[in-house]
């Protein structure tokens, strides 16, 4: 009778001896899983078409949790409209015919204005304003002759990203959002993207809770 019941408590305790490690290694790996990554390089032949190319400068809009993106293509005839709200997962909203000489964002006038130093085939710069008041359909105004000299934008001619292995170059502006987490670089190539989803779930969940509230 002591061997009948010995048998299965024994058969219990190896179950659960094996067990324990299973359930350990199958959490563990659960867990490494769903831990996102450091950082994320997209590169330009992950984009949509019109993210790939080449571009002159862009321009960043903030819009409560919205981000659009303004890339100057074609030295100035084109204006591509990117919704980059979600790093991962960016479209392309607009392809505006601007036909206009190369021009530059120089700074922001207010939330919707943009000014820019329109260049013209004579070397002189002309003032404008790119009006983003409705961001899929941005216009471009001539102002008027500039009263100061233009002063090109310094860029770096190569960047290292934080993934190995990958190097940018011949790029033509930076951007950084530290809100969102995102880094827009824009090369002969096409734009780029360097990531943080770390920073891009946190951006989503105050998203969440600002229209949840």
């Amino acid at each position: 009778m002591p061997h009948t019941t010995a048998r299965p408590l024994f058969a219990v305790i190896a179950l659960l001896l094996i067990g324990i490690p299973l359930f350990w290694n199958s959490s563990a790996h659960a867990s490494k899983k769903n831990r996102l990554p450091e950082v994320v390089v997209i590169r330009p032949a992950d984009l949509p078409p019109a993210a790939q190319v080449p571009g002159q400068a862009m321009y960043l809009r903030a819009l409560n949790f919205s981000r659009y993106l303004y890339v100057e293509q074609d030295n100035g005839r084109r204006l591509a409209v990117f919704d980059v709200s979600r790093p991962a997962r960016i479209k392309t909203v607009a392809e505006i015919e601007l036909n206009a000489p190369r021009f530059d964002f120089l700074q922001a006038v207010n939330s919707y204005l943009v000014l820019v130093g329109i260049r013209d085939l004579h070397g002189s710069i002309k003032l404008g304003v790119l009006d983003l008041q409705h961001p899929k359909r941005p216009v471009l105004r001539v102002l008027g002759d500039a009263e100061f000299g233009f002063v090109p934008r310094e860029t770096p001619a190569h960047v290292l990203t934080p993934e190995p292995g990958i190097e940018i170059r011949d790029i033509q502006q930076e951007i950084s959002d530290k809100e969102l987490g995102s880094c827009f670089v824009l090369s002969a190539g096409g734009l780029w993207i360097i990531r943080h989803p770390a920073i891009e779930k946190a951006f989503e969940e105050k998203e969440f809770e600002s229209y949840a509230g």
